[in-house]
């Protein structure tokens, strides 16, 4: 026998055994009693949420200012505020309506921002864990559940390294988590009886309500649903009449319930997502697009061959999957992820990618594991690449996850040990640490504990209790560092040429509203290519109203004349 007869049996061999291996590993954890599924998914749900909230406010090395958003809009919905209502937002109320939950759980610590994330990710976690039955084999179901949780739990911003820890951007974990959970009802089929009856109304249902919540989340994320809704039933066949019945229900109920919250007062909330929108989609182009998804052409590339090892393997036994079906429905979510990448501040991440890859496999070795135990084994091969490649979508995401919730447990206890940083004066800030950071030194840091604490130190000295507050910058840490009633006035993270700009920005009755008291920053969080701007828009309202009452190291404090 030649070397390369030897080396082609060797290969064979080789992927004989992986096989051998996998059908093995797969019989006997699909085989787990129901019971048993259960202890094994809560148990490792339960760890991960309770690392979430062990961490709380993670020590944070980047875009520390990002904590006070969530801070200060918990802040406001525990005072009886509402967004759009009370306070101009580009997010609805379902992230503020969390962080105020988490806020209340940890009697007003910082640490609620923590809790908050953990009860996000137990009810994602427990929802994809349920809705997962019938359409997902017992490995695939843990797995997805404990991602979606892990998706959702990991304290760092998408798309850069774990050990750059922080809280920025959080609402984009639970939208891509959202997004999950309707990928899982609209890619994943059934596999018993119930599909004609119980399973459609469920599944539909669970769709809709995740749809109505991504609405009241970000708007992004649910113009995204629409569409991954709409083109996967057409590609894929679910264009079932009681599906779409129960996808209408779910999604009604929950906008009900929220449009409730907000006093149905619809055109307040258009107007809040109409401007944000409006503002966003100015500062996209092409260039942007490209540039966003250019350096992750790896992922993107396998992606595609990821797909099409999918359809060439189990076009013949999966009928809905036959010609470019599936093709289409992966170019799709690969196409949904850089999409959403381009409108959010983010630098990479494939997240629906990964929920589609667990989705495929799941199928392929439902379908073909049976088939793999026959003499015939032609197949084995594509097999084994079509698992390997899923492998290569799902776990980077996953891993990168887990090790950013446990690189947060490992730094905040090493902060029980004793640390240099700076530390705010506020009490219930005390938890939060800010380690100094070469790139963003304005936002995190001692640069920016200074800046918060010398704007508390003025406002002690020299306003009232009952005095509210906000500021012209990004974030208005004062009201909740202060325990102060929030004023009826400002906007959630206000960065201009992002989300507000020249055409589309609150008028200044509504910016101001009521406030006593407007901060104006020294030396401002934001960059200045976002201040300078959004001081020089609300400066003339400014002057007219208030007048320069005190200043400090870092501030100027006007008070209302």
């Amino acid at each position: 026998m030649d070397n390369s007869a030897a080396s082609q049996d060797s290969r064979t061999l080789g992927t004989e055994i992986y096989m051998d291996r996998v059908q093995a590993a797969w019989g006997n954890y699909n085989g787990l009693s129901g019971s048993r599924l259960r202890v094994v998914f809560f148990a490792g749900l339960v760890f991960l949420c309770a690392a979430t909230a062990f961490v709380g406010a993670v020590p944070t090395r980047v875009f520390g200012h990002d904590i006070f958003v969530p801070l200060d809009a918990g802040w406001r919905v525990i005072n009886g505020q509402r967004p759009h209502l009370d306070f101009v937002s580009g997010w609805g109320p379902v992230w503020f309506l969390v962080e105020g939950l988490g806020l209340t759980v940890s009697r007003y610590s910082v640490d609620g921002i923590g809790y908050a994330n953990a009860i996000m990710a137990l009810v994602v976690g427990t929802w994809c864990f349920f809705l997962g039955k019938d359409r997902l084999a017992s490995i695939p179901r843990i797995l997805l559940g404990w991602f979606l949780a892990a998706l959702v739990a990991a304290p760092y911003p998408l798309g850069i390294t774990p050990f750059w820890p922080s809280h920025a951007m959080a609402y984009n974990r639970y939208g891509y988590a959202l997004l999950g959970l309707i990928l899982l009802e609209c890619v994943g089929r059934v596999h018993s009886s119930q599909e004609s009856s119980k399973e459609g109304w469920i599944g539909g249902f669970s769709t809709g309500a995740a749809l109505g919540l991504t609405l009241f989340l970000k708007a992004s994320y649910f113009f995204v649903g629409i569409v991954l809704i709409g083109v996967l039933a057409l590609l894929l066949g679910r264009l079932v009449l009681r599906r779409l019945i129960a996808v209408v229900v779910g999604f009604s109920l929950v906008s009900i319930s929220i449009l409730g919250y907000l006093r149905f007062d619809v055109v307040a909330a258009l107007g809040d997502l109409r401007m944000a929108g409006a503002s966003r989609a100015g500062a996209l182009e092409a260039q942007t697009v490209i540039s966003k998804a250019s350096p992750h052409w790896p992922t993107l590339l396998l992606m595609m061959v990821f797909v099409f090892a999918a359809t060439s393997l189990s076009g013949n036994w999966i009928p809905r999957w036959r010609g470019l079906r599936l093709v289409g429905a992966g170019a799709l979510i690969l196409l949904a992820d850089i999409g959403l990448m381009s409108t959010n501040a983010q630098q990479g991440g494939f997240p629906l990618c990964a929920v589609f890859a667990v989705l495929v496999i799941n199928e392929i070795l439902w379908q073909q594991l049976p088939l793999t135990a026959t003499p015939t084994r032609s197949s084995r091969p594509l097999f084994a690449v079509a698992l390997g490649l899923g492998v290569l979508l799902f776990f980077p995401q996953f891993m990168s996850d887990i090790v950013g919730i446990s690189y947060g447990v490992w730094s905040k206890e090493k902060v029980r040990n004793g640390t240099q940083a700076a530390q705010f004066t506020s009490p219930d800030l005390r938890p939060l640490l800010l380690y100094d950071f070469s790139s963003t030194p304005q936002s995190n840091g001692t640069f920016f504990v200074n800046y918060v604490n010398d704007g508390v130190a003025l406002l002690q000295s020299q306003t009232r209790p009952d005095e509210t507050v906000i500021t012209i910058d990004m974030t208005n840490p004062f009201s909740y560092a202060l325990q102060r009633r929030p004023a009826r006035a400002g906007i959630e993270s206000p960065t201009y040429h992002f989300n507000i700009d020249d055409d589309h920005r609150p008028s200044d009755d509504r910016f101001f509203g009521n406030a006593d008291i407007v901060m104006v920053p020294k030396r401002p969080a934001l960059d200045t290519y976002y201040f300078l701007d959004f001081y020089r828009a609300y400066e003339p309202g400014l002057k007219q109203r208030y007048y320069l009452a005190a200043e400090s190291p870092l501030w100027w404090m006007y008070r209302r004349k």
